[in-house]
Parts: C-alpha cells; structure tokens; sequence
C-alpha cells in the first residue's frame, strides 16, 4: 500500500474541470476564517463524492466524507488527514508540515500551505493520498 501511495507524487494525474455548485453551509459567517477560494477549489475536487459534508471546524471548513474528517481549509494552509504510514514521505514535501496541537504532533495529520498546491495537479495528488486514507478507515470500521 505504501508503494501506491508514494507513486501519487510522481503521477500523471489528469485533471478534471468540474463545476461545483453545492452551497457551503459555512458560507457568509464572519467566524470562520477559511480561504474561500481554496475552499472553492477543494469542493470541485471532491465535486464527485457524494457523501461530502461541510462543517466548521479548526478555524476554518472541514471536508466530511463518509462522516470522517478528511480535508480542512484555513487561511491560507489545507490540513490533510493522511495515511501515518506515510507521513513522514509526505510531511517531506515543500509546503508540508506535520500538524501540532497543544504541543503535541498528529503523525497522519499535515498542513500544507496554499502556495503548495497551486496547480489544480498538486491540490488532488494531497487529496487523493487523504481520500485513499479515508476509504482505508472506512474499510476497517
């Protein structure tokens, strides 16, 4: 499983152009200090998955599927929750860093700052490695 994970980084991964429509459920409230583009960005990603839910959450939009916390936007950084089998390749990564709270750090947690995940390319390989992980979870529940 490692293997195929770590060979999203060097991927071709095509990329679609969806439009997304869904209305955020965060949207218009002064309190939630998200980005909105990224978070625009982050719903035509995951355009196709229906089971996507919106929540505020760490300061910013949390990404919900399968009912399990997957991406989350903020000013300017995406958290991911990633594999911890391969945090340590991933938290490598330009942009990257492992996610700490209260002092202590959450290996299969990374932010990733918004200038990390530019390209439309970038932004699904970190999405992908959160959604294989979220589909692992969900298997194992």
């Amino acid at each position: 499983m490692f293997a195929r994970e770590s060979s999203c980084w060097l991927a071709n991964e095509p990329t679609d152009a969806r439009e997304f429509t869904r209305e955020s459920k965060t949207e218009g409230r002064p309190d939630v200090a998200a980005d909105e583009a990224l978070a625009n960005r982050v719903r035509g990603a995951l355009a196709s998955d229906l089971s996507v839910e919106e929540r505020k959450m760490f300061g910013g939009i949390a990404f919900m599927v399968r009912g399990k916390m997957c991406v989350t936007v903020g000013r300017d950084r995406l958290m991911f929750r990633i594999d911890p089998a391969i945090h340590d390749t991933a938290a490598a990564r330009k942009g990257c860093r492992t996610v700490v709270m209260k002092g202590r750090e959450y290996r299969g947690y990374v932010h990733v700052d918004a200038e990390a995940v530019r390209s439309e390319r970038e932004l699904k390989r970190w999405i992908r490695l959160a959604l294989d992980y979220n589909q692992k979870l969900v298997l194992d529940s």
